[in-house]
């Protein structure tokens, strides 16, 4: 990374130091495509003693969109960038539909980027929490990548993952996305 994007990422993460669950998630998520260059992005959690990912925060995606049956809730390890992201604990690009490509109901998108979140800033600590996940119309260039793995990278240990409950009623009644994200996790644990 260019000494200009180190400047950007030390500013990003003083800036996020006091936040926690949704706030954290879509600060680093906006910060993210930012940096990356994107359309817009989502990120998505495990929920605990699963194999689910649900999403819990969006940018620039319409909620229709971002809510739609393909993105409210993966499954680890599925086809998609993000579930793929999560399992094999790597970035992942998955080139966007109508050409062949993998990435489901996301108008427009040249891909998808994913990049896991770890319970630790190394990737050490077991499985992935979740992915990190930036539609552009193009595959971003190795900088804006490192970019986003460094701001997982800060994000993940800070990030707690939803609460199963919740998310088990949030996904049956239809409210799983963005708008139900600050219902996902209890009030902010003062990190």
């Amino acid at each position: 990374m260019d000494e200009a994007t180190c400047a950007r990422l030390r500013t990003i993460i003083k800036a996020g130091e006091e936040l926690a669950d949704s706030e954290l998630a879509a600060f680093t998520l906006d910060a993210a495509v930012t940096e990356s260059g994107g359309l817009g992005g989502m990120v998505h959690l495990r929920v605990p003693g699963t194999r689910r990912l649900v999403l819990v925060a969006a940018h620039g995606l319409a909620r229709t969109v971002a809510r739609a049956r393909d993105w409210a809730e993966l499954t680890e390890g599925g086809p998609s960038a993000p579930a793929r992201a999560a399992a094999l604990r790597v970035m992942r690009w998955a080139p966007g539909s109508g050409r062949g490509g993998t990435v489901p109901a996301l108008p427009g998108a040249g891909g998808l980027l994913a990049v896991p979140l770890f319970p630790a800033a190394d990737g050490s600590g077991g499985a992935a929490l979740g992915a990190l996940s930036v539609l552009a119309a193009q595959k971003p260039p190795p900088r804006r990548r490192a970019a986003v793995e460094e701001l997982t990278a800060w994000a993940g240990p800070r990030l707690r993952p939803p609460d199963r409950a919740l998310a088990d009623q949030a996904t049956a009644d239809g409210t799983a996305g963005p708008v139900a994200a600050d219902a996902r996790w209890p009030a902010p644990c003062g990190r």
